[in-house]
Protein backbone atom coordinates (compact mmCIF):
# COMPACT_ATOMS: atom_id res chain seq x y z
CA UNK A 1 0.00 0.00 0.00
CA UNK A 2 1.19 3.64 -1.10
CA UNK A 3 1.92 6.00 2.12
CA UNK A 4 -0.81 8.48 2.87
CA UNK A 5 -0.70 12.45 2.63
CA UNK A 6 -1.91 14.00 5.68
CA UNK A 7 -3.82 17.11 5.24
CA UNK A 8 -0.76 19.29 5.99
CA UNK A 9 1.68 17.50 3.48
CA UNK A 10 -1.14 17.51 1.12
CA UNK A 11 -1.75 20.89 1.42
CA UNK A 12 2.21 21.41 1.26
CA UNK A 13 2.76 19.01 -2.06
CA UNK A 14 4.41 20.59 -4.55
CA UNK A 15 2.63 19.00 -7.67
CA UNK A 16 -0.94 19.41 -6.59
CA UNK A 17 -3.30 21.71 -8.67
CA UNK A 18 -5.20 24.49 -6.60
CA UNK A 19 -8.70 25.88 -7.36
CA UNK A 20 -7.31 29.03 -8.57
CA UNK A 21 -4.93 27.99 -10.96
CA UNK A 22 -8.19 25.75 -12.72
CA UNK A 23 -10.34 28.89 -12.77
CA UNK A 24 -7.53 30.33 -14.30
CA UNK A 25 -6.88 27.74 -17.28
CA UNK A 26 -10.70 27.23 -17.76
CA UNK A 27 -10.86 30.94 -18.55
CA UNK A 28 -7.65 31.59 -20.75
CA UNK A 29 -8.88 28.52 -22.89
CA UNK A 30 -12.44 29.39 -22.81
CA UNK A 31 -14.16 26.41 -21.65
CA UNK A 32 -17.70 25.67 -21.42
CA UNK A 33 -19.23 25.72 -17.80
CA UNK A 34 -20.91 22.55 -19.76
CA UNK A 35 -17.46 21.08 -20.61
CA UNK A 36 -17.56 17.30 -19.38
CA UNK A 37 -14.07 17.20 -16.99
CA UNK A 38 -12.40 13.48 -17.85
CA UNK A 39 -9.63 12.58 -15.61
CA UNK A 40 -6.35 10.67 -16.40
CA UNK A 41 -6.66 6.98 -16.04
CA UNK A 42 -3.61 5.65 -13.22
CA UNK A 43 -2.40 1.97 -13.02
CA UNK A 44 -1.87 0.81 -9.97
CA UNK A 45 2.06 0.02 -10.73
CA UNK A 46 2.43 3.58 -9.92
CA UNK A 47 1.48 3.35 -6.62
CA UNK A 48 2.52 -0.37 -5.99
CA UNK A 49 6.16 0.09 -7.52
CA UNK A 50 6.77 4.00 -7.21
CA UNK A 51 4.84 4.42 -3.79
CA UNK A 52 2.97 7.59 -5.07
CA UNK A 53 1.26 8.75 -1.83
CA UNK A 54 -2.36 8.69 -1.71
CA UNK A 55 -4.62 11.12 0.52
CA UNK A 56 -7.20 8.65 2.36
CA UNK A 57 -10.74 9.63 3.24
CA UNK A 58 -11.75 7.88 6.50
CA UNK A 59 -15.04 9.85 6.74
CA UNK A 60 -17.79 8.19 4.68
CA UNK A 61 -21.06 10.30 4.41
CA UNK A 62 -23.27 8.09 3.47
CA UNK A 63 -26.57 9.75 1.81
CA UNK A 64 -24.37 12.26 -0.02
CA UNK A 65 -22.31 9.86 -1.72
CA UNK A 66 -25.28 7.37 -2.57
CA UNK A 67 -27.73 9.99 -3.88
CA UNK A 68 -24.88 11.48 -6.04
CA UNK A 69 -23.85 8.04 -7.24
CA UNK A 70 -27.20 7.36 -8.19
CA UNK A 71 -28.73 10.53 -9.34
CA UNK A 72 -26.16 10.02 -12.74
CA UNK A 73 -26.28 6.35 -13.00
CA UNK A 74 -28.92 3.97 -13.90
CA UNK A 75 -27.50 1.19 -11.09
CA UNK A 76 -28.47 2.17 -7.62
CA UNK A 77 -26.16 1.12 -5.64
CA UNK A 78 -26.03 0.01 -1.95
CA UNK A 79 -24.83 1.77 1.51
CA UNK A 80 -22.36 -0.79 1.41
CA UNK A 81 -21.39 -1.03 -2.01
CA UNK A 82 -20.71 3.01 -1.86
CA UNK A 83 -18.35 2.43 1.04
CA UNK A 84 -16.56 0.15 -0.59
CA UNK A 85 -15.90 2.86 -3.08
CA UNK A 86 -14.65 4.99 -0.47
CA UNK A 87 -10.44 5.34 0.00
CA UNK A 88 -7.46 7.00 -1.57
CA UNK A 89 -7.30 10.06 -3.66
CA UNK A 90 -4.25 11.25 -5.42
CA UNK A 91 -3.20 15.14 -6.09
CA UNK A 92 -4.38 16.07 -9.50
CA UNK A 93 -1.06 18.41 -10.82
CA UNK A 94 -2.57 19.77 -13.95
CA UNK A 95 -5.42 20.30 -16.38
CA UNK A 96 -4.93 19.75 -20.22
CA UNK A 97 -5.49 21.51 -23.13
CA UNK A 98 -6.53 19.86 -26.75
CA UNK A 99 -7.38 22.03 -29.67
CA UNK A 100 -9.37 19.51 -31.03
CA UNK A 101 -11.12 19.01 -28.04
CA UNK A 102 -11.61 22.22 -26.64
CA UNK A 103 -15.06 21.40 -25.18
CA UNK A 104 -13.92 18.89 -23.08
CA UNK A 105 -11.85 19.64 -19.69
CA UNK A 106 -8.86 16.84 -19.23
CA UNK A 107 -7.75 16.85 -15.89
CA UNK A 108 -4.02 14.79 -15.95
CA UNK A 109 -3.19 13.32 -12.67
CA UNK A 110 0.74 12.13 -13.04
CA UNK A 111 2.54 13.63 -10.31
Amino acid sequence: MSRNLTKEELLNFDHTLTVGQLKQFIEKFNISDDAPILVQRIEDKYFDKLNWPTYRKHTFESTSMIDSWNDYSKVKLSEEECESYKSDYIPTNQPVYYKEDKEILFIGLHI
